[in-house]
Formats: structure tokens, sequence, C-alpha cells
């Protein structure tokens, strides 16, 4: 898969929205690789990234190899001014409640650490999650 842009003109402006490739390719890690590449190659033609949404399900119960992968690539490659409009989208989020579920605690350690090895604070707050769910679009 490549990267896509579809823009929305919004009063005077027009939004940008860059679909990527996704992560955790059954293909593996090498797969990973070029998609992290591709992303990265794709949005180093725009001069400022108004929002960066990282889309998680809710109910990961264990801090795994290839989801600290994942989220550190990512939080590597991005600038540090880049770091303050990341917000977090859960999908899947009716069979939490509409809630992080556990998946934010293992998300809140990976950023913890990511502070702590970076000093690049990334929020995880009220104010930068969004719940949604899927489901009426399978009908």
């Amino acid at each position: 898969q490549r990267c896509r842009s579809f823009v929305f003109p919004v009063g005077d402006k027009n939004l940008r929205i860059i679909d990527t490739p996704p992560v955790g390719d059954t293909r593996g890690l090498e797969q990973d690789t070029k998609s992290f590449y591709e992303i990265l190659t794709y949005i180093s033609q725009y001069e400022h990234l108004n929002g960066i949404c990282i889309l998680l399900k809710p109910n990961e119960e264990h801090l795994t190899i290839l989801f600290r992968f994942y989220i550190n690539e990512l939080l590597r490659h991005l600038h540090k001014s880049a770091h303050q409009n990341i917000i977090f989208v859960f999908t899947h989020a009716r069979a939490t409640f509409f809630k992080p579920g556990a998946t934010s605690k293992i998300l809140r350690a990976l950023l913890d650490q990511h502070k702590k090895d970076h000093d690049v604070d990334v929020s995880f707050s009220r104010e930068k999650t969004f719940l949604l769910d899927n489901e009426s679009f399978r009908y």
C-alpha cells in the first residue's frame, strides 16, 4: 500500500487527510520498515502537520515487542514539534464501552519511557483521545 491524500474544502481552507499504509503487516518487520519509510517520505513534503492520528484498538492487554516497536518507531522519526499535534483514536471502542481500555495503560507506559529517553512529552489526555466504533458501516 501507498500513502494517499484526500482533500476536503472546509470554508476557505482545505483539509488534507493522509491515509497511510498500516503497520503490523503480516508480511513481517521488513514490510513495516518499508511502510514507515513510505510514510516518512510522503509527509516530508509538507512543511507542517496540524494533526497526527494514531489509531489503536482499545483492548491490547500486553506490551508486545511489535506494539512497542510501532509506537517507538513513529515517535522517534517525528520532529519534536510534531509531538504536540498527536491525538489517539481508539477504534472498535464499543467493546470497551467507549473507553480506552487496557491499551491506555501500556500506551501510557510507552509514552513515559519515551519522555525519559528523549525528553519529549507526548500528551495522552482526555482532550487528545477519541473513541469510535465502525460497526454501523458493516451493515
